[in-house]
């Protein structure tokens, strides 16, 4: 039972992690400049980080449960991590590609939506970046661009795209980002 709703452990087929920042006062209210917004963009400019709140959703054959407790993200994350790691790779042996969301991964390469994939050697790093919120790119070399920019959100199992994508070989960047600081 989680918040009033309830979810097995074993019912879980995926997740959807968020990340922004806290305090939330970002953006334009009845068209004034937050200032605050201002503020954040200087301190990340200089490397300064935010705190970051996560929230996750949690999703089953026939319910969805959302987490926003730190502690219980934490949890359950560690309970149906491996699981869903195991899944990704069962599903990368069978199909030579392991999907998610709109996001192909593979030993050969990676690829985003429709796009052209790319090929592995050309892929520089997959990373997590504090754009306020967290959002996944996808960095091909010698291209100023990303080749792939997502919503952390549009990442099922995100956690568990980038350890596959480690163990592939694949240069993985941020994921101390999503370190749960639970005080």
């Amino acid at each position: 039972m989680i918040g009033g709703q309830h979810i097995a452990r074993d019912e879980i087929r995926s997740y959807r992690l968020s990340a922004r920042l806290l305090p939330a006062t970002h953006g334009v209210a009845g068209g004034i400049i937050d200032v605050s917004s201002i503020i954040d963009f200087w301190h990340a400019l200089r490397g300064d980080r935010s705190e970051i709140r996560l929230s996750c959703e949690l999703i089953g054959e026939h319910q969805r449960v959302t987490l926003d407790d730190c502690f219980a993200i934490d949890e359950i994350l560690h309970r149906i991590g491996p699981r869903l790691l195991a899944s990704a790779r069962d599903q990368l042996g069978r199909d030579r590609v392991a999907t998610f969301g709109r996001l192909a991964l593979a030993r050969h390469g990676v690829q985003w939506e429709t796009r052209d994939p790319i090929a592995f050697e050309a892929v520089d790093q997959i990373s997590l970046v504090d754009t306020t919120p967290v959002q996944l790119f996808v960095h091909a070399k010698h291209r100023a661009w990303p080749y792939a920019k997502l919503a952390l959100a549009a990442v099922p199992n995100v956690l568990a795209m980038l350890a596959l994508a480690a163990e592939l070989g694949y240069r993985v960047r941020g994921r101390e980002l999503l370190q749960l600081t639970c005080s």
